[in-house]
């Protein structure tokens, strides 16, 4: 249904990759459970992009701009509506906008990432997934932090809008992840 070969990342992969993890490890969590363990992304380009702004919302706008450098098989987007301010991922393919394993394993792995970035002051406010609901919730609500809502129209992470002005960087902060990085090549 979306025929286009100028992805930086191989969009049909996630047909295949999510259905086939599900058969072998026999879990219809997989994803839930595999964005819970997601290695830091303390030092990678994004993670490095980020600190080049001075503040959260800067840099979320920034990223969103270059998320062409991860894939252009999915749609970013800062937002707000009645309900807040909000990070909408969306997919032109229908069956993979409603994957609950990458958008779980997805936001799980934004909001670690954004809790890193921030020093542990962001936090979501809710999240919306377009999927269908697991058959047990879980700890679901606990992990993620918030509310969640399954059979949404989009796939939403909101977060307060205070946190856009959380500040990043600051030269120390940056020349220790820099040495990090260093030291873990």
């Amino acid at each position: 249904e979306f025929k286009s070969l100028d992805f930086g990342f191989n969009h049909e992969f996630h047909r295949i990759f999510w259905t086939a993890v599900e058969e072998y490890t026999k879990c219809s969590d997989i994803g839930f459970i595999l964005g819970q363990h997601l290695p830091s992304s303390y030092g990678d380009i994004f993670s490095t992009l980020h600190f080049s702004y001075p503040n959260f919302g800067a840099s979320l706008l920034g990223n969103i701009e270059l998320s062409r450098l991860a894939s252009d098989a999915m749609e970013w987007e800062l937002g707000e509506d009645e309900e807040g301010f909000f990070i909408q991922i969306r997919s032109p393919c229908s069956d993979i906008q409603v994957s609950r394993h990458l958008f779980e394993c997805l936001f799980l792995g934004l909001i670690f990432f954004y809790k890193e970035i921030t020093n542990g002051l962001f936090f979501p406010g809710k999240i919306k997934f377009a999927c269908q609901p697991p058959l047990q919730m879980g700890d679901r609500k606990d992990v993620y932090g918030c509310d969640i809502f399954f059979n949404c129209e989009v796939n939403r992470l909101y977060f307060h809008p205070s946190m856009l002005s959380i500040p990043l960087a600051t030269p120390e902060n940056l020349v220790k992840l820099h040495q990090s990085y260093a030291r873990s090549i």
